[in-house]
């Protein structure tokens, strides 16, 4: 476990999500307009959880591919330690920073995130980034949820503009359900992918002679 540890870098992984739960006490109630109209201004807490998230879907990728292939266990428990365990930290300090930001006066389109929409973001995020190192590579594993961060506010300023509320996902408020529930959905897919998939990647083929 140890090697693996230091195999998926964990501690940077680890520094990563602090710095980004000090970003967020750091920002505090601060939003930014994403449109180039200035509607719809979206909280910096809500879009903080893509550094993290890419952070550990790029940490998920083994640094010795060979070495593992050829291993006596096929770490399934390993693999899914690092999903479960550095998600968990990141969704348990990113909600806890987000408790301590003032609620937002002004503009309606920023009442109502809290929380539950930090939680949502990480969730939704992450699993869309190992996902996309998965079916894209890591040269291009993180363009899916950056495009998720940034293109639906360019798109649709207010998230009551998206009926079906999934594609403005990470600017819904608390209270939204589907939104959350995608998100669940898409990390434990993602989950059972990136485990069930690596190990079939990792299985070294049987000779033939």
């Amino acid at each position: 476990m140890v090697l693996f540890i230091r195999t998926r870098r964990w501690p940077a992984v680890v520094a990563t999500i602090a710095a980004a739960a000090l970003l967020t006490v750091a920002c505090g109630p601060l939003a930014v307009a994403l449109n180039p109209t200035g509607e719809g201004l979206v909280r910096v807490a809500l879009l903080i959880p893509l550094l993290p998230a890419v952070a550990i879907a790029a940490a998920f990728e083994s640094a010795l591919p060979a070495q593992e292939a050829v291993a006596a266990r096929r770490l399934r428990l390993e693999r899914a330690a690092h999903l479960v365990l550095l998600t968990g930290l990141a969704v348990g300090l990113l909600a806890g920073a987000s408790t301590l930001i003032p609620a937002p006066e002004g503009s309606a389109s920023l009442i109502g995130h809290g929380p539950i929409s930090v939680v949502r973001n990480t969730l939704a995020l992450t699993g869309t980034a190992l996902l996309g190192y998965r079916f894209l590579g890591p040269q291009a594993g993180w363009v899916p949820p950056v495009a998720w961060v940034i293109i639906p506010p360019l798109l649709m300023p207010r998230p009551d503009q998206d009926p079906g509320r999934l594609f403005t996902l990470v600017t819904q408020p608390d209270r939204a359900l589907e939104p959350f529930t995608l998100a669940l959905g898409i990390w434990v897919v993602a989950l059972v992918v990136r485990v069930v998939d690596g190990l079939a990647r990792l299985t070294p083929p049987r000779s033939t002679s």
